[in-house]
């Protein structure tokens, strides 16, 4: 919602929270032997881990250049989404007739 309406504060928020989360996780990962230990013990773990360590950074980094953006007259690629859900809503409908 932050995003989409371009509330500068409230997206502020949203990047210090995610950042916090990511410190935090880190952290803990250096710090605890027996988080460590987990990881080498259950390699499924491991993988969800760093999948949501990478998802983590990639949004933050594109949360970061959208906040960037904000304010650059790019209202015309949101009306032109609109447009072409309900285009695509429409040919779907036609299609299952």
């Amino acid at each position: 919602m932050a995003f989409h309406t371009e509330r500068r504060k409230l997206t502020i928020c949203y990047l210090v929270a995610q950042s916090l989360y990511v410190v935090y996780h880190v952290a803990l990962l250096a710090s605890s032997a027996v988080y460590r230990w987990t990881l080498i013990v259950w390699p499924f773990f491991a993988v969800n881990v760093a999948a949501s360590l990478i998802l983590c950074i990639a949004t933050l980094v594109l949360a970061v250049i959208c906040r960037i953006n904000f304010g650059r007259g790019l209202d015309h690629f949101r009306a032109s989404f609109f447009f072409l859900l309900a285009f695509s809503i429409i040919l779907m409908s036609l299609q299952f007739m």
